[in-house]
């Protein structure tokens, strides 16, 4: 059997489509931890996450993160691979993580 080919929707976690590329294909599990009620602030137009430091601390490398905020009578999935080094994206970003 062709695992490759008999993808059908070949996207990252978040639905974002890849680019299928026939070398270096490696399937790899990965456990997504949910914080719910995360806190946040929002400081020159960037929404910065404020986890307690222990959850980044303990991440294993098989674990994703996912922050769940409420903002603006929305609640937005914000995985840790989308922010920056500070934990911090743009504002204008949040609209990419909302809930349906």
């Amino acid at each position: 059997m062709d695992v490759f080919n008999s993808i059908r929707n070949f996207s990252d976690d978040f639905n974002f489509p890849l680019k299928k590329d026939l070398s270096g294909l490696m399937l790899k599990s990965v456990m997504r931890i949910r914080l719910k009620n995360t806190k946040y602030k929002i400081i020159q137009g960037c929404v910065k996450i404020i986890p307690p430091q222990e959850v980044i601390r303990d991440l294993e490398s098989y674990q994703g993160l996912d922050f769940l905020i409420h903002i603006d009578d929305e609640t937005c999935l914000i995985p840790l691979e989308s922010l920056d080094n500070e934990l911090s994206l743009l504002a204008s970003d949040i609209a990419k993580w909302k809930e349906v």
